[in-house]
Parts: structure tokens; sequence; C-alpha cells
């Protein structure tokens, strides 16, 4: 490990004196990214809500709240502020996709020939291919 000198290591308390409530600021604001989504799937496309991956926020979501108690343990608020955001946004995104679109996907999850080959004309037959 280096050993810091008197004045390298006051040099780093006072950076770090003024990262902290920067990072504060910059863990508030990044959660605030998932605001569009949450008003398409909420205010204007709810009927979408079968795109959205429950598997993919339901990850975001214990993955912030994971780092929200990690952070809340430490007592770093510039861990813990921002995934603390994030982990109600996040619910609040799977709370959506499940009350929009359901624990299942069987309505979005067919074979449609239609959506999946360009020009079908060629095609005798419409059967969905074997895998």
């Amino acid at each position: 490990m280096i050993q810091l000198n008197d004045n390298a290591r006051a040099v780093r308390t006072q950076f770090l004196k003024y990262l902290e409530p920067f990072m504060v600021v910059v863990g508030t604001v990044g959660p605030f990214a998932t605001l569009p989504q949450l008003s398409k799937l909420y205010l204007t496309h709810s009927h979408h809500a079968a795109g959205y991956s429950l598997t993919t926020w339901g990850l975001y979501t214990t993955l912030s709240a994971l780092w929200f108690a990690y952070g809340a343990y430490l007592k770093k608020p510039a861990i813990y502020v921002g995934n603390g955001l994030n982990t109600l946004l996040n619910f609040a995104m799977v709370v959506g996709i499940i009350l929009h679109a359901g624990l299942t996907y069987r309505h979005a999850a067919r074979w449609s020939p239609r959506h999946n080959v360009r020009n079908a004309s060629h095609l005798s037959t419409c059967d969905p291919p074997t895998i």
C-alpha cells in the first residue's frame, strides 16, 4: 500500500469533501432516466407493456435494492440515495408490467409468419419454423 505524506493526505481529504456531495447529486439524478419509461408504461403506451421484460426490470430492482442495503450499511449517501430511488422507480416498472401485461406473455409470444417473414408470397404454407 502506498503511504501518503501529510500534504497528499490533506489534498485527498479536501477532494473527497467535495466529491461525496457531488456523487449524491449524481446518484439522485441518474434514476430519473427511468421516468420516460414509466410515463410510457402508465400514461401513454400501456398497451405495449408486454414489450417490456419483467425479468430485466425485476433484476434491476433486485440489484439496486442490494446496492441500497450495502450503501445504508456503510452509511454512504453516495451509494444509498441513488440506489434507493432506483429501487423505487424500477419496482414501479415491475408493478406496471404486471398490471398491464400480466405475469405471462402468451398473447405476445405466439409465432406469427406475418411479423417474422418479410415476403411470404413464395411460401406454400405458413407453418412456424422448427427449432
